[in-house]
């Protein structure tokens, strides 16, 4: 559905790329700078903390929610950084090393480079694929409110995610195509029946047939 060159699908394929992908809803924060700075892990703390209210999140992982082992000042030990956000830059920067050295948050939360960082949601396995799609419109509304920073760009990931898009994407195209396809079809009924008026009614029964099997399918919950 999309063009090889498509920036939406360069993003998408890097950052299955950086971070993996499977069956979560994925934001990664891409920062001007650096991710290892007091405003951009307070941000991230932040936003982790937000999408981790919504309906059907089970778990979130990301640098200030899973815990690792570093050091504040002359302490050392196992932290979790959205309960000790640091307040200076020295102690963003012991992070940074901690951080990266670390192979269970470099390249999965955070890449190699420091410069962006992700918020993985895990929802329960008991979530249905129309409260998923709600669930996608939250997460990506809660992300964007809370990231807005002139040096942060924000993208998504996740295969449900990409469902969503390339479903949404489809309606699009459709909508676009219907109006033509109807005069096409109308067009070819009138060669072919030499009648304005028959061709007409003939369009008209093949639409009203259409909504009808639409319908019913819906009404039985098999659309």
């Amino acid at each position: 559905f999309l063009a090889a060159h498509d920036p939406e699908l360069k993003k998408y394929r890097e950052s299955a790329r950086i971070f993996g992908d499977d069956r979560f809803l994925i934001a990664i924060l891409e920062f001007d700078t650096q991710v290892f700075t007091p405003e951009h892990l307070s941000l991230i703390s932040r936003v982790s903390r937000s999408v981790a209210l919504l309906p059907g999140a089970k778990r979130v992982s990301s640098l200030t929610e899973d815990p690792f082992y570093a050091g504040f000042g002359k302490s050392i030990g196992v932290v979790r950084l959205s309960d000790r956000l640091p307040k200076t830059q020295p102690e963003a920067n012991s992070i940074r090393a901690s951080a990266l050295s670390d192979s269970l948050f470099a390249k999965n939360v955070v890449s190699q480079d420091g410069r962006s960082a992700a918020i993985v949601v895990r929802t329960w396995p008991h979530v249905r694929a129309d409260q998923l799609d709600y669930l996608v419109r939250r997460f990506e509304k809660t992300v964007k409110l809370e990231s807005r920073m002139p040096d942060t760009a924000v993208w998504f990931a996740g295969n449900h995610i990409q469902t969503v898009e390339l479903h949404n994407a489809t309606l699009n195209e459709m909508k676009r195509l219907l109006p033509v396809t109807v005069v096409v079809i109308l067009l070819f009924l009138m060669f072919v029946l030499k009648s304005p008026s028959r061709a007409t009614l003939l369009l008209f029964l093949i639409g009203l047939s259409q909504v009808w099997t639409f319908g019913f399918l819906g009404w039985i919950g098999k659309a």
